[in-house]
């Protein structure tokens, strides 16, 4: 998803990855054994768009991750949702508008 601000266009990227957890003895507190986590961590990314380069080369403006627990209802959708709103404090008032004006106007 791209939108533009003060003359430069910018991307939202999401990205879901599971991370490495500590299982921890009840009694002892000490670590137990490592897993993957069950639920993934959400990821998003607002990067500055340079008109032709390749994406791998775009800068990252930045990004914010949040996980969830297990007690939670686990949704793509809110995952997205609450990494936008973690991300929002670090941006500006005019580029957090226009952020979630793109998110929210999207198709499907």
């Amino acid at each position: 998803m791209r939108f533009n601000y003060n003359n430069k266009t910018y991307a939202i990227e999401f990205q879901r990855v599971y991370r490495r957890v500590h299982v921890r003895d009840k009694r002892t507190k000490n670590v137990k054994y490592v897993q993957i986590a069950q639920y993934p961590n959400t990821i998003v990314k607002l990067v500055e768009v340079e008109k032709g380069e390749d994406p791998k080369f775009w800068k990252v403006f930045a990004t914010a991750e949040v996980g969830c627990f297990k007690t939670d209802q686990f949704t793509k959708e809110a995952g997205r949702l609450a990494a936008m709103r973690k991300l929002s404090p670090e941006l500006d008032v005019g580029m957090r508008q226009a952020m979630w004006q793109r998110y929210v106007g999207r198709k499907g």
